[in-house]
């Protein structure tokens, strides 16, 4: 769904904006109407953009209620399965992330890789959270305790790691919003 969006989005220009032969309006130079007024970014660059960055948070309550069933030892197999459809998730914001063109954003570049550290250490977190949520079967039924180990460990450094690409990504982002009028995003939305 997030693909055919951002499909259009990209596919723009020159579709239904034909007109008088040997007429030259705004709508026909080359990149002259995709440009936000006065702010030198390319509007529909940062549309295409704010319209992945809003499916990003698609997938954030599942994974904090499977991490949060994870150490009540609840729902485990549920947990399991919630944390790897988040990270099969992280991998298509990821290609996704890949087809856009950010060329005509400022920090563009810059954005886009923080993104990727982002959601690349985001995908790891949940892959070792859903880990730990299989490790924890046993030590839940016996103990009444998620099992410690490297598993939680692991999580909790790409965790640690996603927090701190998603805190420059927002920041990033937020110059972008600020000179478009598309929405802000905090990095716990990423």
């Amino acid at each position: 769904m997030v693909g055919i969006g951002v499909g259009a989005a990209l596919s723009g220009g020159g579709s239904g904006t034909a007109g008088a032969a040997g007429t030259a309006g705004p709508s026909s130079s080359s990149g002259a109407s995709q440009q936000a007024a006065g702010s030198g970014v390319n509007q529909q660059q940062a549309q295409a953009l704010a319209d992945l960055l809003k499916s990003a948070s698609n997938s954030r309550a599942a994974v904090g209620n499977a991490v949060t069933n994870i150490q009540h030892c609840q729902n485990l197999a549920q947990a399991q399965q919630d944390l790897t459809t988040a990270a099969g998730m992280r991998g298509q914001l990821i290609t996704q992330l890949g087809t856009l063109q950010t060329d005509g954003l400022p920090s563009g570049t810059e954005l886009v890789a923080a993104l990727k550290e982002g959601w690349t250490a985001s995908q790891s977190a949940d892959t070792h959270y859903a880990a730990w949520a299989k490790a924890s079967v046993s030590s839940c039924a016996h103990k009444h305790q998620p099992k410690a180990g490297a598993e939680q460990r692991a999580a909790g450094t790409a965790s640690s790691n996603a927090t701190v690409a998603k805190q420059k990504a927002s920041r990033l982002w937020d110059a972008i919003a600020a000179k478009t009028g598309l929405p802000k995003r905090a990095y716990t939305a990423f």
